[in-house]
């Protein structure tokens, strides 16, 4: 159950962190520091973007695993 609450915890406080982070490149283009915001939010996407692949990866791996186990 732990593991659960964590989980979603960690869901929560990433997305608030993106939130952030892409309101504050916003907040910076719209300062005319366009090419500081538009980094900042590339950035950011970019991770997400890397985060979503990686996640997708490793549930891959662990259901080929999972299967390999089972059919042995």
């Amino acid at each position: 159950m732990a593991r659960k609450n964590n989980q979603i915890l960690g869901l929560i406080l990433a997305f608030v962190l993106s939130l952030v982070t892409i309101v504050l490149g916003g907040f910076l283009i719209y300062n005319d520091k366009s090419l500081e915001g538009f980094g900042l939010v590339l950035a950011d996407l970019v991770a997400l973007v890397g985060v979503f692949i990686y996640g997708k990866h490793t549930q891959r791996e662990e259901l080929k695993a999972s299967r390999d186990s089972f059919s042995e």
